[in-house]
């Protein structure tokens, strides 16, 4: 299964037929947002424009399994690779250091009973997508949400997009550095505190494009913020955000939802080949779809 998988992505994407001799940034095993991955719109460090997070419960039961079961896309697609991605959870402190919360939303996130996680291997999943809610990256979560998990799937989704060198020549650099990014994220109020430090630590490469981004927080989970968070972080209060509400993120949900039932009895790499497949459907249907709704 995992090899049928793997070769009907490199065939279905074009890789078999080496699309990136024409297509130089399709260099992964996703399907990019045909809107935003023009030559035009290729950042020196990245091409995602709007980023959105998502958490889904796509729960995993511990389950005996043959360890050299594994994954075959090795990190080419919407997962980081498993071995670094674990070894990078496994470096993170057992406990985040106490701190003052900056508003009540984030102490209500931090309070949530973990005992609902008893005897799950992944207790869900964090995935970034761009603003057309086309995915670019997903990461599993261990006993709820976290920063460092978000930090590591922002940065695999400025990864899967990023320019090889090869490609430096198509890049309108002076576009690329006056360029808006924006990340949507529900508690931004907490995670755009510390993460330039923590993509410091962790993906210096990566630093430069997180540093010029501009934190968001949907327009219906930041009235539940207090009211400095609603001028700070509010797409209302933002330049170049056009009234950007934020909840289509939420999207993806619904069928996501309908997995998880059979994501929970699967091993780790079943588990990510089947959301893979379900990414890659997502995407290419909102692709075929997407000229009837630009305007």
């Amino acid at each position: 299964m995992h090899i049928w998988r793997l070769m009907k992505a490199d065939k279905q994407l074009g890789q078999a037929q080496n699309i990136r001799s024409l297509l130089p940034h399709c260099h992964s095993l996703i399907v990019h947002c045909p809107s935003l991955d023009g030559k035009i719109c290729l950042m020196i460090s990245g091409n995602v424009i709007q980023c959105h997070l998502i958490y889904i419960y796509c729960l995993t039961k511990q389950l005996n399994t043959d360890p050299h079961d594994i994954s075959l896309y090795h990190g080419h697609t919407y997962f980081p690779p498993n071995t670094e991605y674990k070894a990078y959870i496994q470096a993170l402190p057992s406990q985040s250091p106490k701190k003052s919360a900056p508003c009540d939303h984030f102490t209500a996130i931090n309070a949530q009973d973990h005992k609902k996680f008893k005897n799950m291997d992944i207790t869900g999943i964090v995935t970034i997508n761009c603003s057309h809610i086309l995915i670019k990256s997903t990461v599993d979560l261990q006993l709820g949400e976290k920063f460092a998990n978000t930090d590591y799937a922002l940065a695999h989704a400025i990864c899967n997009t990023k320019p090889h060198p090869e490609e430096i020549l198509f890049i309108d650099h002076d576009f690329a550095h006056k360029s808006d990014h924006h990340h949507s994220y529900d508690i931004s109020c907490g995670f755009s505190k510390n993460v330039i430090k923590c993509f410091q630590k962790n993906f210096p490469n990566e630093v430069e494009f997180v540093r010029n981004m501009k934190w968001l927080i949907p327009l219906l989970y930041v009235q539940n913020h207090q009211d400095n968070c609603t001028y700070l972080y509010s797409s209302a209060y933002q330049e170049n955000t056009r009234n950007f509400q934020g909840e289509s993120a939420e999207q993806p949900w619904i069928e996501l939802n309908q997995l998880a039932p059979q994501t929970q009895q699967m091993n780790n790499s079943h588990h990510q080949d089947t959301i893979i497949d379900h990414h890659s459907h997502w995407n290419w249907a909102k692709t075929t779809n997407m000229a009837a709704t630009l305007s």
